[in-house]
């Protein structure tokens, strides 16, 4: 009776200590030979394990001790990713790889079976809402649409009640309960109400306390929605205005709850700082992050927004200083044109001895451009002859080359790289070649 006690005791603690499997197929087999895990927490993840293609498919072993929530699966060096629920249980599901959210089909996990059957069937169903009343804005429609709207609604709902009773109990109640829309009870008139009415009840369903929804990127994927999508506009001042009272309604929302609020502030910076928006990127910055209580802010990360956007279009240039006849000169300091070409390139660069003659004899054609020309050399060498061939150029000597200070500072991670700027030195155009560089001239 003891040793059956005894080996009771062993399995039920290789069942507590059990480490938990996710089984992957992608489609088609072969194309991807390893993938990596990674849990997801707002705008971070946190790396969680890898596998390599055996036998057709993907055996991932999560960890002892790994926390509930979502899991990001990373299948694709172009950054091509699925997210699925892991709640302590084996996961094993098979997806296309060009199409992942709709051709998933999980056949171990009921918590992924429930939230897929949910996501495909919902969004079919908020298609046919949407269609009827898109349609509605058409005044040539008939009257029918009112009855076949209503109709509609009332099936959305049923669906959406009979999904959030299927997944009590589970973890992907949470996000089926969140990922509800507000819908008017009523067809509504005009685009415009439509749009107001959807961005006023944008969040009505997220509770930004919810513990499970934190686990996931959820929060920062709605937050980018309102912001980027439904807050836009073509003309800049207006679009700029639309998402400032997005972020001052998002912010309101999330309260004090200090977590996710960081985690949605740092995705909108950084998505801002991307884009090269440099007056959204300090907007947010100054008004909400650097608000935040100092556990939840990271100067590494400021640094690293700052970084990107020091060159941005509408910033001044960083200061470029040089020696004519023992005197120092500085970029800031030049009045000697219009708009100025500044470019970083090498003589042991191979691209750039095909380009920078090219640039020379078109910059020669205006008289009211100058260019700048910083060399990134590891030392003197045939750099002081390749210059003497272009005189009316300024020419820069970066010792050190890819140690160099302008590296860092231009963030420059190739050559040669272009930036055109206006007479107060502000960039005012970033062209990827010199194609580019001459397309902009062209109309000058």
């Amino acid at each position: 009776m003891l040793k059956k006690l005894i080996l009771l005791l062993f399995i039920a603690t290789l069942s507590v200590n059990a480490q938990d499997t996710i089984r992957v197929k992608i489609n088609p087999v072969g194309q991807f030979k390893k993938v990596m895990v990674y849990s997801v927490v707002g705008a971070s993840q946190k790396y969680i394990a890898n596998a390599s293609l055996v036998d057709g498919a993907f055996k991932i072993v999560i960890p002892k001790g790994s926390t509930s929530g979502m899991y990001r699966l990373y299948f694709d060096v172009n950054n091509g990713y699925f997210d699925f629920i892991y709640n302590q249980e084996p996961v094993s599901f098979t997806f296309d790889a060009d199409a992942p959210e709709i051709s998933a089909v999980f056949d171990v996990s009921e918590e992924n079976k429930v939230y897929q059957s949910y996501l495909n069937s919902i969004q079919t169903q908020q298609y046919k809402v949407d269609s009827i009343q898109y349609a509605y804005f058409n005044p040539d429609q008939k009257p029918t649409l009112i009855g076949q709207y209503a109709t509609a609604l009332n099936n959305l709902y049923e669906l959406q009640e009979s999904f959030e009773k299927a997944a009590e109990g589970k973890m992907a109640f949470e996000f089926i309960k969140s990922n509800e829309k507000y819908y008017h009870p009523e067809i509504i008139t005009t685009p415009q109400e439509y749009l107001e009415i959807t961005k006023t009840h944008f969040f009505d369903y997220i509770d930004f306390y919810n513990q499970h929804l934190m686990q996931s990127s959820f929060f920062v994927d709605k937050a980018i929605e309102y912001v980027f999508y439904m807050n836009s506009a073509e003309d800049k001042q207006i679009d700029t205005r639309l998402k400032k009272k997005a972020i001052e309604k998002n912010m309101l929302k999330v309260e004090a709850n200090f977590k996710p609020k960081s985690e949605i502030l740092n995705s909108l910076i950084y998505a801002f700082a991307s884009q090269q928006n440099v007056e959204m990127t300090h907007f947010v910055l100054d008004e909400y992050y650097e608000k935040l209580p100092e556990e939840f802010k990271s100067e590494k990360f400021v640094n690293q927004i700052k970084a990107i956007i020091k060159t941005a279009i509408g910033v001044v240039a960083p200061e470029i200083t040089w020696q004519e006849g023992g005197v120092e000169m500085k970029l800031s300091d030049l009045s000697l044109a219009q708009n100025y070409v500044l470019v970083f390139w090498s003589t042991g660069c191979s691209h750039c001895l095909i380009e920078i003659p090219k640039l020379y004899d078109f910059t020669s054609k205006f008289s009211n451009v100058k260019v700048v020309a910083v060399a990134l050399e590891e030392n003197d060498g045939d750099y002081s002859e390749y210059a003497k061939s272009m005189p009316d150029w300024i020419h820069v000597l970066g010792l050190d080359k890819w140690e160099n200070i302008y590296v860092e500072m231009y963030e420059i991670t190739s050559t040669p790289t272009y930036l055109v700027l206006d007479a107060d030195k502000k960039i005012i155009a970033k062209p990827a070649t010199l194609e580019e560089l001459e397309q902009y001239f062209r109309g000058y």
